[in-house]
This record gives C-alpha cells, sequence and structure tokens, in this order.
C-alpha cells in the first residue's frame, strides 16, 4: 500500500513457496503483491491457487480476469468478469474491474449499466456514486453525472474523488470560486 510492491514481495519471500502456503488469505495477499509488481505470471500462481478455496474463489477469479486484461486478453477477461459479476455475493471488485474491461473495449453503454448495477447494489458506498458519475462523464451526460458524484458526497462529505471531480466539472464551466468552495469546504470537516 505503500508504493513499495518489490519490498513487499522480498519480504513475502521467505514464507512464499506455493506448495507450502496453505493459508488462502495469504495466498491472495503473495498474489497481490506479485500482482501490484506487474508480475502477472508469479501473481497468477497463487490466485490460481486460492481460487480453489470457497472463501477466496471470487475474489482470486477476478484477479485472474484482471490479469487476463492486462496480458492483451481483454474480451477473456471481460467474458470471466460477466460470469463472475453474476454469481451472488461477487464482490465490488468484480463489478469496478467488469466496468473498467468494458470502458476499455469502448463499451460505455455497458459499462453504464455495471455502474448503474453497483448504485443499485450499493446505495451506500460512494465508490459506487462515482463510478456511475465518471461513466455519465465519458457520456458526455454533465447533469447526471454531477447528480451522481453530489450523492457520493452526501453519503460521504469528504469523498475527495467525488470532490475533486465536481470541482473538475466547476473549472471546465469557468467556476473557479465553486471548484475552491469545494475543497474548502472539506478542509473545513
Amino acid at each position: 500500500r505503500s508504493g513499495k510492491p518489490a519490498r513487499a514481495v522480498e519480504a513475502l519471500g521467505p514464507i512464499s513457496d506455493p506448495k507450502k502456503v496453505v493459508d488462502p488469505s495469504m495466498l491472495m495477499l503473495i498474489g497481490e503483491a506479485h500482482f501490484a509488481n506487474g508480475d502477472m505470471k508469479q501473481a497468477s500462481t497463487y490466485f490460481e491457487k486460492a481460487a480453489q478455496t470457497k472463501a477466496q474463489q471470487p475474489i482470486a477469479q477476478t484477479r485472474l480476469a484482471q490479469i487476463a486484461m492486462a496480458s492483451g486478453d481483454v474480451e477473456g477477461g471481460v467474458r470471466k468478469l460477466e460470469n463472475l459479476a453474476v454469481e451472488e455475493g461477487a464482490p465490488a471488485q468484480t463489478d469496478m474491474a467488469l466496468l473498467t474491461g468494458y470502458l476499455r473495449q469502448g463499451n460505455t453503454d455497458k459499462a453504464l449499466e455495471v455502474a448503474r448495477g453497483m448504485v443499485k447494489k450499493s446505495p451506500n458506498d460512494p465508490m459506487a456514486h462515482q463510478a456511475l458519475g465518471s461513466v455519465l462523464v465519458l457520456k458526455k451526460d454533465l447533469p447526471a453525472a454531477r447528480t451522481a458524484f453530489a450523492k457520493a458526497l452526501e453519503v460521504n462529505a469528504t469523498y475527495m474523488p467525488a470532490v475533486a471531480s465536481l470541482a473538475q466539472l466547476d473549472l471546465q464551466e469557468g467556476k473557479i470560486a465553486e471548484a475552491r468552495a469545494r475543497f474548502e469546504a472539506v478542509l473545513a470537516k
């Protein structure tokens, strides 16, 4: 999390034998370290093993689909994510990864569908409203995007991605004072 994935891989090295690690959460941690370090082959090894356990299976499968997309198989990764997203209890990361996959394909309509589904599933998650607003900006529906970003702030008044998005829209409209006021309001809180 501190932006030093190589150090994380190094620190986990002594306990990273994929044949000996059996704790699914440890498999995920080691896989995440390799994923963040850009070593998709090693990350896949750990995620595939973690995916064999019920507890880690959904997020491990999501990571494997993200690796597929990062390795150039965007369509294959999106297909995997589509299958995972319809399963009951699919993690929010799956929806976010699917939304990203659709955007990489240039399919803003499907991305918008996923974002609306995220808001429906998690109306109290500012990230879901932020995702919806971001897709709406891409679709050039700025009034609806403003509404989504405002809803994210209604859920969490100091959610910085929404503050920054609204300020960016303000700046595009030449409303410099309004943009500044948004950041000052957060600082006041």
